[in-house]
């Protein structure tokens, strides 16, 4: 369930309608920033009014998408407070020179882990002919149906292919 917390920037009582006769679905509809609320109350909470700060954890209908103020599953009474002061805004800034500094430790501890753990193996050259000879002929065995069709099968018969290679060409 999603939490909000801010200033409510307006409070519409609808206890009663306009007749001034009771309702039979008494609440509360606040806004907190760009979201709409409902508290389904016909009593209303001390705290609540415009400009007071209030945390408040609601969900969305799902007839209509509304949102709602969800109450607790023990005492049943919604799950809205009053806040002391404005909640705190993230600390967003940050110095770049620090981060700079601690990106490049990092990458020097990487590098020497790496370095420690990794042998380079020579990259083996690209034959040509190699490749030619052994997708052809596997192409023909594939084809003459002389072998199953699946992945094994087909790894196991180009790495004999390309043993044959090497056994009379030599390369």
């Amino acid at each position: 369930m999603p939490n909000i917390q801010g200033k409510i920037t307006y409070l519409y009582d609808n206890r009663n309608g306009k007749d001034g006769t009771p309702s039979k679905f008494p609440n509360f509809k606040f806004k907190i920033a760009d979201q709409e609320i409902v508290l389904w109350a016909n009593q209303k909470p001390d705290f609540l009014a415009k400009d007071a700060l209030v945390s408040v954890t609601f969900g969305h209908s799902k007839k209509n998408g509304s949102a709602y103020v969800v109450t607790d599953l023990v005492t049943k009474k919604p799950l809205i407070q009053a806040l002391v002061s404005a909640p705190p805004k993230p600390d967003t800034s940050f110095n770049t020179e620090e981060l700079e500094a601690e990106f490049n430790s990092a990458v020097n501890t990487f590098a020497k882990e790496l370095d420690a753990t990794v042998t380079v193996e020579p990259v083996k050259k690209y034959n040509k002919d190699e490749c030619i000879f052994v997708m052809s002929l596997a192409k023909s065995i594939i084809e003459s149906g002389k072998i199953d069709v699946n992945k094994a099968e087909v790894d196991n018969l180009i790495k004999d292919l390309k043993f044959l290679f090497k056994v009379n060409f030599g390369n």
